[in-house]
């Protein structure tokens, strides 16, 4: 698991918020329906919109430039970029990303994610919390601006319950294969 904050520099930072409220403007603010995975739940008010090619290569190439991914991620298409806007009840139940049997070793795919909420007060929940397979304990990490999780191993993770009804977990989701890992 890698945790890295001040991930972007502020102009980096502006420009991806402009980005998304550009695409999400062009497209009249219609959010795709979040349904599409069984572990997240109490989505009713939540939103997730797939981001456009220009704000997946801006993004991709960031994560290229700073050496975390291969240069072959920005051509590759077996990825994915959305914005999430989670709020109140939000929860996600342990997970992992890949395709693959979870109880195996092997990783096909495995996700990023990437807070854009200005502020954040870990009283409201939306924790980010992981842990090893078959462990009794574990990690969690807030979900603060500009703080990106790559989570390289594929390790278990959920999200706490979002406990505060007038907050937005805004944040970048992506998924990658695997081999697109520069590190």
């Amino acid at each position: 698991m890698i945790i890295k904050d001040n991930f972007l520099t502020p102009e980096q930072l502006i420009k991806i918020n402009q980005m998304i409220d550009a695409d999400i403007t062009q497209h009249n603010g219609r959010f795709e329906r979040y349904d599409d995975e069984v572990d997240h739940h109490e989505t009713d008010d939540c939103n997730l919109f797939y981001l456009n090619k220009e704000i997946k290569d801006f993004f991709f190439g960031l994560l290229v430039e700073k050496g975390y991914f291969t240069k072959e991620l920005l051509t590759g298409h077996d990825q994915t970029l959305r914005y999430h806007e989670m709020k109140y009840p939000y929860v996600s139940t342990w997970h992992k990303d890949r395709f693959l049997d979870w109880e195996k070793e092997e990783i096909d795919f495995m996700g990023v994610t990437f807070f854009l909420n200005e502020t954040w007060n870990f009283k409201d929940g939306g924790l980010f919390l992981f842990k090893q397979d078959n462990a009794d304990k574990g990690e969690y990490v807030e979900p603060l601006c500009n703080r990106i999780i790559i989570n390289n191993e594929d390790l278990y993770h959920a999200v706490t319950k979002i406990v505060t009804p007038d907050v937005k977990r805004r944040s970048l989701q992506s998924f990658m294969h695997v081999k697109y890992l520069n590190i």
